[in-house]
């Protein structure tokens, strides 16, 4: 299996830059790379629901922040993006804002 220095060595070398052995490395590459790598690996695990990266949580209610006629719940502090917050119609009315996501239930017909 591939180490992160291993997949940014290799990355550095197609580039035409001199490859590295860690990301702690004091050489420009290792810096530049020790940077961009969990940028760049966060934006590709997230612009796709990749199934190895999907996960569902329990959230825990946050009575700190308020929502108009609903609840707010706490985030998991791993959480790259939000695919939904329920199946179907179960899906509207929630909203994420900071660190909190929100449920406003619809008005009753």
């Amino acid at each position: 299996m591939s180490t992160e220095a291993d997949l940014c060595s290799a990355a550095l070398v197609k580039l035409g830059a001199a490859p590295i052995t860690s990301l702690n490395d004091s050489t420009t590459e290792s810096l530049i790379a020790s940077r961009l790598y969990p940028v760049a690996r966060d934006a590709l695990l997230s612009c796709h629901p990749w199934d190895f990266t999907i996960a569902e949580a329990q959230l825990t209610q946050d009575p700190s922040v308020s929502v108009e006629n609903g609840y707010a719940f706490v985030l998991p502090t791993d959480l790259l993006r939000t695919i939904s917050a329920g199946p179907g119609t179960l899906s509207r009315g929630w909203s994420i804002a900071s660190s909190a996501i929100g449920y406003e239930p619809p008005p009753i017909p």
